[in-house]
């Protein structure tokens, strides 16, 4: 299920037990909301003992500990969906509030509180959605709007970290001490409500924030750099990871449709004519050693000599060859494996390369295609990732659209590979039984041709 939760603005809210102590020193709050009422005083986010109080009167945005507010000089936006968020560093300073909306490329607000704060006392209880002790007045300060999560941080998260928050697999990868989905009906996983819940589910959801299963699947696997590339503005590639962001550069679209059907999200296409790609600065998480995985999903105009991940002079590659054919290799070295088929112009491909030491693999669409390998040792190198292109740009550049990009260090298994696909093509989505996500077929194969029968929505 994929949504919200809609509170009313009285005697409506949710009550969260702590299972274990919430940060008292450095603290960032964090909600995606998208609130109907913003000029009354609303208390969004309320510690038990109103230590901490998070909301808004006034027009400004307020941290509360114990006895007066520090408030900053905004309030969150109307009718918008947004990520709000306060920060505050151990010891007594001043909060810094953060404000994000998340469907346009409005510059995102930081700004210092008035007043300096002293650490949090223990909490045993959040309440979402009022600052009422016994629920029972209608005139405390009650929430109204919807709700898709919240997260908690024993840290102070920084600017940047906050403006990348666009997506709850982003924000899960930034490690909160407690994280909450409401984007379904309670229990809330990890969660024991204690009072009763009035809030309702909303079918509405932020836009591109909730992760589709094929997303949730390849963070599953621990990748070391994920590139969605389903930005809709702005020259800013998002590493779902939580690492440093790309750039795209030359010529792109952006918010073209997915080459994976069941991403969830949206992909960008390149022309080789205009020099399009993506580059990202070398850091450790793009340094995969001898042993890793380089996954992508592609629809080439073009299969000709195509790059789809490079890194450099001495590093890995993945690209297609002159007669189609997936390729890995050591960039300027030599060919490590070919596969034994080509892809189709126009036809979207899921391509996955895995090495680890001499065993190289290939696979397209979930099928192994690896031909003869010769070995060669890939080295790390310090130069930027290139997503779409090879060299910075200069030679293999891909005319397509290209999706989903995924690095790994470690090699996947070929069980691994078609449930990628399986889950970005639908022919495999997860049911819960109660207990854990189980894989439940929905194509089946009636001898000649997929046939699908029932599609089963995620609860």
């Amino acid at each position: 299920m994929t949504g919200s939760r809609r509170f009313n603005g009285a005697i409506d809210a949710i009550r969260f037990t702590l299972t274990s102590p919430n940060p008292t020193g450095a603290i960032t709050l964090l909600a995606v909301i998208k609130p109907i009422n913003v000029s009354e005083r609303v208390a969004l986010l309320n510690g038990s003992g109103y230590t901490p109080e998070w909301g808004w009167a006034s027009g400004q945005v307020y941290l509360y500990n114990p006895s007066s507010p520090s408030s900053g000089p905004f309030a969150p936006t109307a009718n918008r969906w947004q990520v709000f968020a306060t920060t505050k560093a151990a010891g007594t300073f001043r909060p810094i509030h953060h404000l994000k909306l998340l469907d346009a490329a409005d510059t995102p607000l930081h700004r210092e509180g008035a007043t300096e704060l002293p650490n949090f006392t223990p909490l045993s209880y959040w309440d979402l959605g009022t600052d009422s002790t016994d629920w029972s007045t209608a005139t405390d300060w009650w929430y109204e709007g919807l709700v898709a999560g919240f997260a908690i941080f024993d840290r102070v998260l920084s600017n940047t970290e906050i403006e990348a928050c666009t997506s709850w697999a982003t924000i899960r990868a930034l490690n909160p001490v407690r994280a909450t989905r409401l984007d379904g009906d309670p229990p809330f996983a990890g969660q024991e409500l204690t009072r009763p819940q009035r809030s309702t589910h909303h079918t509405e959801s932020p836009p591109s924030f909730w992760p589709s299963q094929y997303c949730e699947m390849v963070m599953a696997d621990n990748p070391s750099a994920y590139f969605r590339l389903g930005e809709s503005f702005g020259t800013t590639a998002v590493d779902t990871v939580g690492g440093a962001a790309g750039t795209y550069v030359g010529t792109f679209a952006l918010g073209q449709p997915a080459v994976a059907p069941w991403s969830g999200g949206t992909a960008v296409r390149f022309d080789a004519l205009t020099r399009g790609y993506v580059s990202v600065v070398d850091r450790a998480a793009l340094d995969l050693g001898d042993t890793f995985t380089l996954e992508a999903w592609v629809r080439m105009s073009d299969v000709v000599l195509g790059g789809i991940v490079d890194k450099g002079d001495g590093g890995y590659i993945l690209r297609t060859t002159e007669s189609g054919r997936l390729l890995l290799r050591r960039n300027n070295r030599g060919d490590v494996v070919t596969s034994t088929v080509a892809l189709t112009p126009g036809k979207a491909h899921h391509v996955v390369a895995t090495k680890a030491a001499g065993v190289a693999k290939l696979y397209l669409d979930g099928v192994d295609v690896t031909g003869t390998v010769t070995n060669q040792t890939m080295q790390d190198t310090a130069l930027p990732l290139n997503i779409g292109a090879a060299d910075a740009g200069i030679n293999n550049l891909l005319t397509g659209t290209i999706d989903e990009v995924a690095l790994y260090k470690t090699a996947l298994t070929a069980t691994r590979v078609r449930a990628h696909y399986d889950a970005g093509t639908g022919a495999v989505v997860s049911r819960w039984s109660g207990s854990n996500w189980q894989d439940v077929p929905v194509d089946v194969w009636n001898g000649t041709s997929w046939r699908r029968t029932e599609e089963i929505a995620r609860a």
